[in-house]
């Protein structure tokens, strides 16, 4: 069984290293993310303790990208976090029990 889950752990990582790279541009100011040039419709972005989650729509379809940003410069992902959508807080009123 170890064997068969070492080689499918193999198959794995040959199928993610052929994959091409991918370009995301997060503006500074409020402006459309890009990957590889497109718009990223649909954006929605997730920070999950040190994984980054990506989504949005391509051409229909759902798309998302998750990595570990802390392969990234420190400034960097810096610019990543402070370059992240806003997301909505909690309603002001009514939202904790009387």
């Amino acid at each position: 069984m170890a064997v068969l889950a070492a080689l499918y752990g193999l198959r794995l990582v040959l199928r993610e290293r052929s994959r091409p790279s991918r370009q995301l541009v997060a503006p500074s100011d409020a402006g459309l993310w890009r990957i590889d040039g497109e718009p990223m419709p649909g954006l929605r972005v997730d920070w999950r303790g040190p994984l980054l989650f990506v989504r949005w729509r391509e051409s229909r379809r759902p798309a998302s990208l998750v990595w570990w940003p802390d392969t990234l410069p420190a400034a960097r992902r810096r610019e990543l976090r402070l370059a992240t959508p806003a997301r909505g807080t909690a309603r002001g009123a009514g939202s904790m029990a009387p």
